[in-house]
């Protein structure tokens, strides 16, 4: 398990979601409500309801795209495989989008491109005072400069605070 907690799928006193979730995906990366028609697996977190979005809902956008899976192979694997390795999405003109890394289901750090260009990097690994429903976002400007923030809850709730 991710992060070193020792129980799944747990919800608070008023019946919301909490703590480390295994979130069932499709072969688009489409979040399911079930393990029915999923490929993948991978471990998100919740705060009394709030998704941290290690594994975000409104992945459909994707759905035009292409996954490429560019780590080992993944044949004689059970048939929902926790997401392992580096997958990399392509856009209709084959420009790359994003890239996400994974390991055992736990995601690593997930790459945001526009035109080529690095815009985003996210690195779960990277959290705010140990909490792990915390992580690290590099803003990158035209120039190359990346502004940092962390995910994490604060004065105005969940968002991202820079982290001067």
């Amino acid at each position: 398990m991710g992060f070193g907690q020792t129980e799944l799928n747990q919800y608070d006193s008023t019946g919301k979601k909490h703590g480390q979730w295994i979130e069932y995906l499709n072969s688009k990366f489409k979040v399911l409500k079930d393990s029915s028609g999923a490929s993948y697996w991978a471990y998100n977190y919740y705060d009394h309801g709030d998704n941290n979005f290690r594994v975000s809902f409104g992945n459909e956008w994707k759905n035009n795209d292409s996954l490429r899976h560019v780590s080992t192979d993944t044949s004689g694997q059970p048939r929902i495989k926790a997401l392992d390795g580096l997958y990399k999405w392509y856009d209709k003109k084959r420009r790359l989008v994003s890239e996400d890394s994974f390991s055992g289901g736990v995601h690593l750090w997930s790459k945001a491109y526009d035109d080529g260009m690095l815009v985003l990097r996210y690195d779960y690994t990277q959290m705010y005072h140990n909490d792990p429903m915390t992580y690290l976002i590099e803003a990158y400007e035209e120039d190359g400069v990346a502004i940092l923030y962390y995910w994490r809850n604060g004065i105005d709730g969940w968002k991202a605070y820079p982290t001067y």
